[in-house]
């Protein structure tokens, strides 16, 4: 859509009301029908409309095309690479969350520590979602802190804690579906390097954002699939492309949200394998109920059940602890 449609929309509408008006009480009569013939006749409306009488190009604010595919796509560097592994990148203390009566979080305490697959399991309404909502910012907790990083960010909202290295991924997929492969990524390259700022500019000329780019893309497997629109993806590509777009706002700590869910056999070896190298320059909190799967890759596992931690210990702990086990059965 061009930015301008809405203006002619407004402008149009208020003029045929007042013109309308005078001729009949039941204007709107008159006004439906052409309106209903403009949604038919001209989805994009009266600039579309424009466009087409004068036979200009469409304008938009992303392109059909990508930019050239350079001839060497620089490798993916993490900017959390610099993290002491030794010291926690993030830490909970007593962090609980109340609906009312209901509890769905009591007085977790966690450490996550970088370059750690930290795996956070339970059956089915044991709290994880509602945890990681607390974490990214999107629910404020009932009591307890949040340290991320050094820093208290307990009520920092959403856009600051993923400015500051936290993203995340969710259950449902999160993705520009209208856009390119490249365009996903980029907008979120360009958000995190150059700002506001960016509206002023060309962004296919900025040239450090389209490398950034293509090295994100080649790290998770799509820079051949850069110019595909997102329609054309498979479910196992479109997770793929989640986890880049998390890639781009250079975070310390990733938030993955059952990322395996949906996928074939095929596509889960493939993302579990992405996961998993990216916990080596990266901290990873990681939600996912393909329990094989995660004792296979995980460093650490920490267990919730009804809202609390009943166990957090090394992958191999969990799996043979009857304590850990007990709740799935």
């Amino acid at each position: 859509p061009h930015f301008l449609g809405p203006l002619w929309g407004a402008i149009a509408f208020i003029l045929m009301q007042d013109r309308l008006s005078a001729i009949t009480e039941n204007w709107w009569l008159i006004f439906a029908p052409i309106l209903i013939a403009f949604a038919l006749l001209s989805p994009e409306g009266i600039q579309g409309l424009a466009q087409r009488i004068l036979r200009r190009e469409r304008w938009t604010l992303t392109r059909n095309e990508t930019p050239s595919r350079p001839a060497r796509i620089e490798p993916y560097t993490s900017h959390a690479a610099s993290m002491n592994p030794e010291t926690p990148i993030l830490s909970v203390r007593a962090l609980s969350k109340r609906f009312g009566s209901l509890v769905t979080a009591s007085e977790i305490d966690l450490d996550v520590r970088p370059f750690v697959l930290h795996s956070l399991i339970g059956p089915n309404g044991a709290g994880k979602t509602t945890f990681f909502n607390m974490l990214a910012g999107v629910l404020p907790p009932s009591a307890g802190r949040i340290h991320f990083d050094g820093q208290d960010i307990t009520r920092l909202p959403i856009h600051v804690r993923a400015q500051r290295g936290i993203s995340r991924s969710f259950q449902i997929l999160s993705i520009f579906e209208n856009l390119s492969v490249f365009e996903n990524v980029r907008i979120a390259v360009q958000r995190q390097h150059v700002g506001a700022r960016g509206f002023f500019f060309d962004a296919y000329r900025i040239d450090a954002v389209n490398s950034r780019t293509w090295s994100i893309l080649d790290s998770v497997g799509l820079a051949d699939r850069a110019p595909d629109p997102c329609t054309s993806l498979p479910h196992g590509a479109k997770r793929l492309l989640e986890i880049a777009i998390t890639l781009a706002v250079d975070s310390k700590l990733m938030l993955l949200d059952e990322p395996l869910a949906g996928l074939a056999e095929a596509d889960r070896v493939v993302v579990a394998a992405l996961i998993k190298k990216l916990s080596e320059t990266h901290a990873v909190l990681l939600i996912e109920h393909d329990i094989d799967r995660v004792l296979a890759i995980s460093d650490r596992i920490s267990v919730l059940h009804q809202g609390r931690i009943i166990a957090d210990g090394k992958a191999a702990e969990a799996a043979t602890n009857p304590e850990d086990i007990a709740p799935y059965l």
